[in-house]
């Protein structure tokens, strides 16, 4: 299992030198395993994805801020693409997710109605997932606390297990069960947008801290914990202070084109 960040931002891309080490791009995560491509999340740095043709392509959305969708027609090979392009989300049932991208891409938002241009495109209830794609891999999902909804996904392919967590606002009461969830991860991608002591002035936000995200590994013994959704405000400066900080075989800062192999 290979894991490639293509999008660590949270809300909007930056660019400018101040962005250039750990990227500008908003989330989208490219999980490769021999018998299948998955992608969750189409953020901005979908872009940079070549979407495979000799293996089954599966689109994973968390939910639909515009930060986690707004790359998905600027993907050229979603165009080009000669077979199905599968598309599922936790939160919501198959024609949900097609209305909330066909709005989002169409009318006044986007200049053509491009989910119904591409006719590869086939949206899948979650849990049938597994009877539609062919494909050995288990895939999990959680309810993160965001607003207007958020699910977390893991992908257990053989003895190797991804999990991410973005765009969750962290509460004591999510100790146990995200515990359970992330249990012989050996990666985890942490929701860490604010720190400690911009948090009060952003509650209900749906964001957690880096802070808490080294807390939750040490107190879970995470293997590997990937903090990411950087805050487009944060430069590489204050994200190199917290690496330098923090920064452990444990604990690492999410970088774009960064991939890692499991």
């Amino acid at each position: 299992m290979e894991v490639t960040f293509f999008g660590v931002r949270g809300s909007i891309p930056v660019s400018g030198e101040a962005f250039a080490a750990y990227g500008g791009h908003t989330s989208s995560y490219e999980v490769l395993c021999d018998d299948i491509q998955i992608v969750i999340d189409t953020g901005s740095g979908f872009q940079n994805i070549k979407l495979r043709e000799d293996i089954p392509v599966l689109i994973l959305l968390s939910h639909f801020h515009h930060d986690h969708i707004q790359g998905f027609t600027f993907n050229n090979s979603v165009f080009s693409h000669q077979k199905n392009i599968f598309l599922s989300s936790a939160l919501c049932a198959p024609d949900q997710l097609r209305d909330m991208l066909r709005t989002y891409f169409s009318g006044g938002y986007f200049p053509v109605d491009a989910v119904n241009m591409l006719s590869q495109l086939r949206f899948v209830e979650f849990n049938k997932i597994s009877e539609i794609v062919d494909a050995e891999i288990e895939i999990e999902s959680i309810l993160l606390n965001h607003p207007g909804g958020c699910v977390g996904y893991s992908l257990t392919s053989g003895t190797k297990k991804f999990t991410y967590l973005q765009d969750n606002e962290f509460e004591d009461s999510q100790n146990a069960p995200l515990g359970a969830f992330i249990e012989n991860s050996d990666l985890v991608v942490w929701d860490g947008m604010f720190t400690e002591a911009e948090l009060p002035e952003r509650a209900g936000w749906g964001h957690s801290s880096l802070e808490q995200g080294v807390a939750f590994a040490k107190d879970h013994q995470v293997r590997c914990l990937a903090i990411a959704h950087h805050a487009p405000f944060r430069t590489d400066a204050m994200i190199k202070n917290f690496e330098d900080e923090y920064g452990t075989d444990q604990i690492i800062m999410a970088r774009e084109n960064q991939r890692i192999i499991l």
